[in-house]
């Protein structure tokens, strides 16, 4: 029941809410999921910075919100953040252990944030009006929809085909 009322606000959320809200549920994914990876690149012995990582991660929806998904906002942000998170890292005594801790902020910030974002970027895509397509102003939000259920669907088709046939 959690679970469908969770997807109910989800598509909620994409469908209806305005953009900054939007903005704002993909961050918190976005700390929740980076806060997670960075837990478990620690059990490894890896020395992430929680703070760094998480809020770094969580700001980038905005950037993409606020430039109206300009790649190349995009691409300095990001830009400007490893070198802020690398002089953040740079500082330790030990530079094995800051060297590990810039690659994994790589890690998170490429593989959760990025990613991610990408929703945002997604859902604002050009606008337009086509007489033929009623509903072409709201394909950004079809496709953001279209990939959580194709994910979702992955998702659940892997687990049931496991749980019959795996070992």
């Amino acid at each position: 029941a959690s679970t469908v009322a969770l997807f109910a606000v989800i598509i909620a959320v994409v469908w209806w809410a305005p953009l900054p809200l939007y903005a704002l549920v993909v961050s918190a994914f976005i700390a929740a999921g980076a806060l997670e990876l960075v837990d478990a690149l620690r059990t490894k012995g890896w020395l992430v910075s929680r703070w760094l990582c998480v809020g770094t991660g969580a700001a980038m929806p905005w950037v993409v919100w606020h430039n109206r998904g300009s790649w190349e906002h995009l691409a300095a942000s990001l830009t400007f953040a490893f070198v802020v998170a690398a002089a953040a890292q740079l500082r330790r005594k030990n530079n094995a252990e800051a060297i590990s801790a810039i690659a994994g902020w790589c890690l998170v910030t490429l593989y959760i944030s990025w990613s991610f974002s990408l929703l945002v970027f997604l859902r604002q895509l050009p606008q337009w009006h086509n007489p033929f397509l009623p509903y072409a102003d709201r394909i950004g939000r079809g496709l953001v929809l279209l990939l959580i259920a194709i994910t979702k669907g992955s998702d659940i088709t892997a687990y049931l085909i496991g749980s019959r046939w795996g070992k």
